[in-house]
């Protein structure tokens, strides 16, 4: 079975960290434990996941290059095992670097990884202008491309279809489609900042874990539940299968 790499791409406070953290859950829900490199500058996902997650030495861009290199690229192929990178939002030039210099996705198509970028954005037309720059510059040639439209930026009771709208109607978004990009909609989900507060994963909230005696309650417990739930759904519906973690 070929193995899977999702990259994070986008703004930073886009949901393209939360979108991870929900395909990584999944994973790990079905038995999977893909390895994780978190070079956030305000990480996280190392916070939620301590025995899965690396971090460069520094934010160098050097130290976050070679971590790609030898903790994530060296690691799946010596493991078998899927993997994913958070580099933080407003590092995308340090990413597109490295997939330019390495030729990322023919590296990966040579080793048997499918190269898959996860790219979020809000309905701000400058977010989706930064990641179709980002597109020219040739990141996404031949990879898989998951587009993220992140509703949790959205105020309550706000139709995402109408907001982003004015993004779904440009060709640029339909061609990409096309192409082969698979859209997906990342739900609100109100309780997250107390998940993070406790740095629980999320399966873990959903089950009401305790930690040091606290936990999120059964109700907002039943909230994170059907949220990966509905997370889960949406990567379905848009067969998503063979690039999930």
């Amino acid at each position: 079975m070929q193995q899977v790499l999702q990259i994070r791409a986008g703004r930073g406070n886009s949901g393209g960290t939360t979108a991870l953290n929900a395909f990584i859950e999944l994973a790990l829900m079905a038995g999977r434990e893909p390895v994780i490199l978190d070079a956030a500058r305000n990480p996280s996902l190392s916070a939620f996941y301590p025995t899965l997650a690396v971090r460069p030495d520094s934010h160098q861009i050097g130290d976050v290059k070679e971590a790609v290199t030898t903790k994530i690229l060296d690691v799946m192929l010596e493991s078998k095992r899927n993997g994913v990178i958070d580099l933080g939002g407003g590092q995308d030039d340090t990413l597109v670097d490295y997939a330019l210099d390495l030729d990322l996705v023919a590296f990966g198509r040579s080793m048997g990884i499918q190269i898959v970028f996860v790219v979020s954005f809000g309905p701000q037309m400058d977010d989706f202008d930064h990641v179709l720059e980002i597109k020219q510059r040739g990141l996404f040639d031949g990879a898989g491309v998951l587009l993220v439209r992140n509703e949790g930026v959205l105020r309550r009771g706000q139709d995402p279809g109408k907001v982003f709208g004015e993004i779904q109607q440009r060709p640029e978004f339909t061609d990409w489609i096309r192409e082969g990009a698979r859209p997906l909609y990342l739900p609100t989900l109100a309780c997250l900042d107390d998940v993070r507060r406790l740095k629980l994963p999320l399966r873990d909230a959903a089950a009401n874990k305790l930690v040091d005696g606290k936990g999120i309650g059964l109700t907002k417990a039943w909230m994170v539940k059907g949220w990966l739930e509905g997370w889960r759904q949406c990567c379905v519906e848009n067969d998503c299968g063979e690039w999930m973690v």
